[in-house]
């Protein structure tokens, strides 16, 4: 009753099976199939004489595990177990793993990981600093943007958003950074978003190198 959030009133006398699977059929826990679907798959002999677990997501979000356990009378017991925690640990699992595998695709100078929603960057490299900066103290918007060449912002801006709207299939964009020296480094920033069912980007991560150098001696090979 309380795992499936139904009215105490249903169970004032004695319970019908078939009016609680209507009502949970009417609330959508059982996704699309019908109320006489449910009924055929509950009490189809090969089904409920079957010694099996499965899960079930109801309609609030909450995750079930159902074990099915057929009696010699040829009834049956089941038991549920409410593991919406577990299966939220997994899924946190999973996201981080993917974070983890989306930065280690580019691992350079320094990795990054982005999250839309919050608007927060946190960085990770072979150096304690980026750029002589402490990672922690550029995390937010004005802090980043703070250290980005004024001219080389809004470009910057553009090659986030065109990857997040799926207009490039990832991120690559050069761009000019002041370094704690007072220096302005050139960097090369590759990204590659993960999205989510309907598409919509809820990550970023990447890579950020400093390409300085070897800008530099481009430039010098092209004019020798």
């Amino acid at each position: 009753c309380e795992l499936y959030d139904l009215p105490s009133s249903m169970f004032t006398g004695e319970i019908n099976y078939r009016d609680v699977i209507r009502y949970l059929a009417d609330r959508g826990d059982y996704g699309d199939m019908s109320f006489d679907e449910v009924m055929a798959t509950f009490f189809d002999p090969e089904v409920r004489n079957q010694l099996r677990t499965y899960e079930a997501t109801l309609a609030s979000g909450l995750v079930l595990q159902i074990n099915n356990n057929p009696l010699p009378d040829g009834g049956f017991v089941r038991t549920y177990t409410d593991i919406t925690a577990r299966k939220q640990a997994e899924e946190s699992l999973r996201q981080s793993e993917e974070c983890h595998a989306l930065a280690m695709r580019a691992a350079a100078d320094t990795m990054f990981t982005w999250d839309p929603d919050k608007d927060i960057v946190t960085l990770t490299g072979r150096k304690d600093t980026f750029l002589g900066h402490d990672p922690a103290a550029i995390t937010q918007r004005e802090a980043r943007e703070g250290i980005i060449h004024p001219d080389d912002l809004e470009g910057l801006r553009t090659a986030v958003i065109d990857h997040l709207n799926g207009r490039n299939e990832r991120m690559d964009h050069v761009y000019r950074v002041r370094h704690s020296d007072g220096e302005y480094r050139t960097v090369r920033q590759h990204g590659l978003a993960q999205r989510d069912a309907e598409g919509r980007a809820n990550l970023m991560a990447g890579s950020i190198d400093d390409i300085t150098d070897q800008e530099r001696l481009e430039q010098d090979l092209a004019q020798t």
